[in-house]
Formats: structure tokens, sequence, C-alpha cells
């Protein structure tokens, strides 16, 4: 663990003991076999169930902050981590994750997903670095694209790291960090990095962006970083497509709408770098040092023998009857344009799902899910 590993402070070599990583100036806490570069966690110790419980949302009024700060509720999150049989939703439940289970649901045929997964096509080796990883489930297909390389997923929001851990993507090391400080990592650790609908978020958008640049060699590829539709409470002001490009000047950055991308996947499944291009109009994402040519193979990431969670399921005999919901009416929008390929309601036969059938896995109606997902 400690080789890609650099102190975010005093910048010096860090050392592995027991239940930490120890540099010349401070100790940092690993918990779960993941390590948190956080100024609250230095010097401390930490059980898994107190990180949990510090991590839940904010009760609402005095009398709930009051209650949660005398009877915090270490013994539910105890119950619930011991849980065996919970799947990744139940246990995000439980972690307090309620506004995102949707979210989770949808996440793995969300368009976003598949055209990030897409611009993940050019990658071939790793280690990969996966800045602002959520859950963990872009970490999940760069294991599909390079299997058997070390994959690292950063956020500040341990839940959502254990999550990841536990059930998305376990083979991954997950760090809990600032993704717009200084990364605790060595210069040049990465092949190549990732940072997925996550940029658009960040406080300090120009060091997450030297950042990258410094941790990583190879390709970056920034996706979905900015969506002129887009508005969220507290998000910092869009970076328009060429003040992003500029951030990454270093490398020959290059700018794609997000809907060609998606388009030549669905089509063609193909990954199409030959006409780079964006504006303010359009949803974008960023490669850099990445040659822009047609890619074959970008549907690397496509199987599946499990029904995805998005669908609603009516059984009747051997028939499953399938009817697709979604969060918003602006997603149902989205999805509508694109009929032929996420059908919104079909009927299938138990034994077409049993047999993987291959158009359900070419219309994403089965998905290759973890185990113990939904």
């Amino acid at each position: 663990m400690p080789e890609l590993f650099a102190c975010p402070s005093c910048r010096g070599a860090l050392t592995r003991e027991i239940d930490r990583l120890r540099c010349g100036c401070s100790t940092w806490p690993v918990v779960e076999e993941i390590p948190i570069f956080a100024p609250w966690a230095r010097n401390q110790r930490f059980a898994l169930e107190d990180i949990l419980v510090r991590h839940l949302p904010p009760p609402s009024g005095l009398a709930g902050r009051i209650l949660r700060r005398l009877l915090p509720p270490v013994g539910e999150i105890q119950k619930a981590i011991f849980d065996r049989d919970a799947t990744f939703i139940d246990l995000a439940a439980a972690l307090g994750r309620t506004r995102d289970l949707d979210y989770f649901r949808y996440r793995f045929s969300d368009l976003s997903y598949l055209s990030t997964a897409a611009l993940l096509t050019p990658l071939t080796r790793g280690p990969v670095l996966d800045l602002g990883c959520g859950a963990g489930h872009m970490v999940h297909a760069l294991f599909r694209r390079i299997p058997k390389s070390m994959v690292v997923g950063l956020d500040l929001n341990f839940t959502l790291l254990y999550l990841a851990k536990r059930f998305v993507a376990p083979s991954a090391l997950y760090v809990c960090a600032d993704a717009s400080g200084r990364l605790p990592f060595l210069d040049g650790a990465f092949e190549a990095s990732l940072c997925a609908d996550t940029f658009k978020y960040l406080a300090d958008r120009s060091t997450a962006a030297s950042e990258l640049l410094r941790v990583t060699r190879g390709p970056v590829v920034v996706s979905h970083f900015y969506d002129p539709s887009f508005q969220g409470e507290g998000v910092p002001a869009p970076l328009e497509p060429e003040a992003c490009a500029a951030l990454f000047s270093a490398r020959s950055p290059r700018l794609y709408r997000e809907r060609e991308i998606l388009e030549a996947f669905l089509e063609r499944r193909e990954l199409d770098l030959r006409s780079p291009g964006a504006s303010k109009e359009d949803v974008a994402s960023l490669t850099a040092g990445v040659e822009p040519r047609l890619y074959p193979g970008a549907d690397y990431f496509v199987s599946g023998t499990a029904l995805n969670p998005i669908y609603e399921v009516r059984e009747e005999g051997d028939a499953l009857h399938l009817k697709r919901r979604f969060i918003s009416e602006r997603y149902t929008e989205a999805y509508r344009t694109l009929e032929k390929h996420f059908p919104e309601s079909l009927t299938v036969t138990k034994e077409q799902v049993a047999a993987g059938d291959p158009d359900l896995v070419r219309k994403f109606v089965l998905l290759e899910l973890p185990s113990n997902y939904s």
C-alpha cells in the first residue's frame, strides 16, 4: 500500500503500521483497509462504526442534532454492518444514503455511466486512479477494462468508499481524501486517471486538474464535467468547456460532446474520438493525452445475467412483465429518445433471463451487477 502514497501535508514517504500510515509529521488511520487523509482524522484512531456515524446525514432541527451528539446511533450502525444478508441497496439505506437509492439502482445503465465507460476504451494498463469515485461504479468498469490491474478510488465520503469496498469492487484500493486538495500520492504514481461526474462539484478545480496531471503519467479522462442544465445546491459556478480544457493544456486536451460519444457507442459499439469539439451548449467530456482516433470494442463492459434493477417486475407464470422507472421527468425524456436501445416496457421469460439472452444484454435489460447488489 505505501508504495503509491506521499503525505499530503509534508509530502514525505509513508510507512504502514497495523492500523495507520506514518510519515515524518503525522499518522493517518486505516479503517477497513481504507486510508483516511482528512484533517479530522490526522493522528487519530477510529472504529468502523464511529466513522460511519460521522458520515450520516445531519439530523433535522436543534433537538435532533443534540440527540445525535449525546446518543450517536452506534448500535444501529453495528447491527447494519454485521448483517451479512444485506444487499448494497439495503446497507446504503441503513447508512443514511436514502436520497441516493434510485441513483444507485439505475447507475449501471445511466447514460453518463455508459459514455464514461466507453471513454475508458483507450486505457490499456494500470495503475489507474478514479478521482471522486463515490460508491465505486466506475471502478467496477475499470476492472472490466483492465482486469487484474491496480485501481485506486478516492473520495471524501467514507461511507461510499465502504460500500464500494464491501460490494462493488472489493479488489480496489480506496482512499478517503479531498479530491480538490493535495492528493496523497507520489508524482507519476498512476498510468491513467479518471474523474467521472465529479469535476463540476469540486471546490478547487484548478488544483484538482494540476494534481491529476502531477500524479498521472499517461491519459486523463474527465467525463461529464459540464452540463448546461445542471443546477446543484452549493455547487460552484459551472466551468465552461474551453476553460476546463485550459486547465489540462500541458497534455493535449480535447473536448467531446457526450451525446456524440453515446450515440457512436450505442449504434456501433465504438468510441469515436476523431471529431473533438464541444461548446457551452453541450454536455461535455474531456480527454488529455489520448489519441483522437476510432477505438473498436467499446462494449467491453456490456454483459449480464441479472435483471436491471431500474425495472419494476411483475411475474405471471413464466413471464416477467418489466416496466422502467426513473427518478425524474428529465431522465425519462433523455431515455425516451433512445427507446430502441432502452425499452420502456417489455415482457420476457424466466428462461431468457437464465440463459442471458444476448438481445436483452444489448438493450441493458440484463446487466453484470456486483454480487449481492440489489
